[in-house]
């Protein structure tokens, strides 16, 4: 999209699909997907759980029924490690989730956190659903 600040925001939009960022539209319609098939993310109670306004990093936790998600943002030109306190949104030491944006898998600490490391400029988001209860 063209433009700038106020008031040169207001151009119409680029319907020439040639010019269209296809890295971004790409990204746009899987993250779409991912919250469609993933209730968590559309409802439920929502919490911040990490802010580092010096190395512009962000994390928040959603939990809904038994369902958990943390959505983690690297918006830094560098990498970073994070380590995420999951306590606020329920998520017990050993709780395991996966990353459903970049594959794999991670596990809470007993110190209530998970850590995991994101390029410049990225983020993820980490999807537990409730453990099976023993019978």
């Amino acid at each position: 999209m063209t433009g700038a600040t106020d008031p040169d925001d207001c151009r119409p939009f680029i319907w020439d699909t040639t010019r269209w960022n296809r890295t971004l539209l790409r990204t746009t319609i899987r993250l779409i997907a991912l919250r469609k098939r993933t209730p968590v993310l559309r409802t439920g109670s929502v919490e911040g759980l990490l802010t580092d306004d010096a190395h512009v990093r962000y994390a928040f936790g959603r939990w809904q029924a038994g369902l958990r998600a943390v959505v983690v943002l690297n918006d830094d030109r560098y990498a970073h490690t994070y380590q995420i306190p999951v306590a606020p949104v329920e998520a017990l030491p050993g709780s395991r989730w996966s990353d459903a944006l970049r594959g794999g898998t991670v596990t809470t600490a007993a110190g209530d956190s998970v850590t995991v490391t994101l390029p410049a400029y990225s983020g993820t988001i980490l999807v537990r659903t409730a453990p099976s209860e023993a019978c």
